[in-house]
């Protein structure tokens, strides 16, 4: 009965929508993400749409969508519970009003928004460590600051 009965959305059910799940949101270097909960056999798929503020490694809360062509379910995460990591290596691009932070990263991240506040002694494209200040739900880009400017004659122990 309750299969018969699920509502199709252009050939996807939506059956399970809006159950909610806390797990770990792994990136793939493509840019989709998957939130992995404990003890559920299948990963619930996040598109890069759906991260709102979330990066790889995060313990997120996910809100389920629908089931994307009955095989798996697509979610979208609705609230970062834990971040993982809010120090990266990086480089700094400072221009006349602002800088930004470009992440150098085997996952996709986006760049930081730095105040030039918060730029400290970084010089334009020195290779830098950054901290996450903040990231509002719904913002393009994380609000960074710079918290050291790497040596470039020793940056191999850095990343």
């Amino acid at each position: 009965m309750g299969r018969k009965n699920a509502k199709k959305v252009r050939g996807r059910s939506n059956e399970g929508a809006g159950t909610t799940y806390k797990g770990t949101l792994d990136v793939t270097r493509s840019g989709m993400g998957f939130v992995i909960v404990p003890d559920m056999k299948v990963d619930i798929i996040i598109r890069p749409g759906d991260f709102n503020t979330a990066l790889h490694g995060d313990t997120v809360l996910v809100r389920i969508k629908n089931n994307a062509g009955g095989r798996r379910l697509q979610g979208e995460i609705y609230e970062v519970v834990n971040r993982k990591r809010v120090e990266f290596v990086g480089h700094i691009e400072i221009s006349k009003d602002f800088a930004f932070f470009v992440p150098e990263m085997d996952k996709p991240i986006p760049d930081f928004y730095i105040p030039l506040s918060s730029i400290g002694d970084a010089k334009d494209k020195d290779r830098v460590v950054a901290r996450l200040v903040k990231w509002e739900p719904g913002g393009k880009k994380p609000l960074g600051e710079i918290i050291g400017v790497l040596d470039p004659e020793n940056t191999n122990d850095a990343a």
